[in-house]
């Protein structure tokens, strides 16, 4: 068993010249706070020829302080697709320093994936090293920072499918941040493919979808919206412009995942279409979550909108989607009725959930 462990065990050179470099002058390996280090101002480096699917990554994080986005990439298909660990050490201590987040198509779905299984608190050294420990199996991850038994994160259900894929680091710093002073160093960086300690079993099963959760919607093809909330539907849908797309186990749809994003387009939409056949004119709830903007229609009539973008301040929104955003109550008329939600996004993560209550008798299309 150790000899396999041992074999299996890949420590990679950070001097490599298979590591590739986007852009190439925001990196530099260097001696670092006494230790051979790859130290990434605002970019990312990649090494295309490690597979990785299950298995263990560790390495050793120095960071500043300062506000930094840190970025363990992996089982990455393409560079627009993978599934992604990242570190905000700015907010050492808080409900979200880890985040883990998909990426379809380049949007990272960081708004999709907060709370339990989503983010985690943890601590990272301001003056030295850190160590991180990141375990997956199957579809299912576990994220240790510094020197902890127990993971600080875990996802019992990562969004994508598992697949091999190789892996990179990144480091991300908003405009005014100084890439010199906020730069992060990465060492000691091992890979062991197939390889795991934490016990997964001890995940508990994900429990069932809420009675009422919409877990089917039918959309349109992406399209580049106007400013501001949609006002009018557009005109001419035909039936054949419709396709249906499941949700997945807790209700969300992820456009991103099924509808390709318009090239050169800052913000897209779709719409998102129920059918609800009621019995006689009825009133039904609706709770629902959207990313990042919605104008809800009935029967061709706007009844609402919301704005739930991320805004760092004035007005600040976290942008996170959930039930608990919005409450609409539906005036149902007898026989057919068509609901059609027009959601727009440009950042974090586009999607819809959606739960009804109240519906009894109420048949839902698809």
């Amino acid at each position: 068993m150790l000899a396999a462990l041992l074999l299996a065990l890949q420590a990679v050179s950070l001097d490599d010249p298979a590591w590739t470099y986007s852009p190439a002058a925001a990196s530099r390996v260097t001696d670092h706070l006494g230790r051979r280090a790859l130290v990434i101002g605002s970019g990312r480096a990649a090494r295309p020829d490690i597979r990785f699917a299950d298995g263990t990554v560790e390495f050793d994080l120095a960071v500043s302080g300062g506000r930094a986005f840190v970025y363990l990439q992996f089982r990455m298909t393409s560079d627009t697709a993978y599934e992604e660990v990242y570190f905000r050490p700015h907010k050492n201590g808080l409900p979200d320093a880890v985040q883990y987040s998909p990426v379809h198509q380049g949007i990272s779905a960081w708004q999709f994936h907060h709370g339990p299984g989503g983010t985690a608190p943890a601590e990272f050294e301001r003056s030295g090293w850190t160590h991180v420990r990141i375990e997956v199996r199957g579809p299912s991850l576990a994220v240790f920072v510094g020197t902890v038994s127990t993971p600080q994160l875990v996802v019992p259900r990562l969004a994508r499918a598992p697949a091999e894929g190789y892996l990179a680091l990144r480091n991300f710093l908003p405009a005014g941040v100084d890439p010199e002073r906020h730069a992060t160093g990465f060492a000691n960086l091992v890979v062991t493919p197939g390889v795991v300690s934490w016990d997964f079993s001890k995940i508990a099963p994900v429990p069932p979808a809420a009675p009422g959760t919409i877990m089917r919607w039918e959309v349109t093809p992406a399209f580049a919206p106007d400013s501001g909330p949609v006002r009018a539907l557009p005109g001419r849908l035909r039936e054949g412009d419709w396709r249906s797309v499941p949700a997945d186990g807790t209700g969300l749809v992820s456009f991103a995942e099924h509808l390709l994003i318009p090239q050169g387009t800052r913000r897209w939409a779709t719409l998102a279409r129920l059918r609800l056949t009621s019995p006689g004119e009825k009133t039904v709830r609706l709770d629902f979550g959207f990313s990042d903007e919605v104008t809800v229609f009935l029967n061709g009539r706007p009844i609402m909108s919301g704005d739930q973008r991320y805004s760092f301040d004035n007005p600040r929104q976290e942008g996170v989607i959930g039930f608990h955003q919005a409450t609409v109550y539906l005036p149902l008329l007898s026989g057919e009725n068509e609901l059609i939600l027009a959601i727009s996004d440009g950042f974090g993560g586009w999607g819809v959930m959606g739960r009804l209550d109240d519906a009894a008798g109420v048949r839902v299309r698809p």
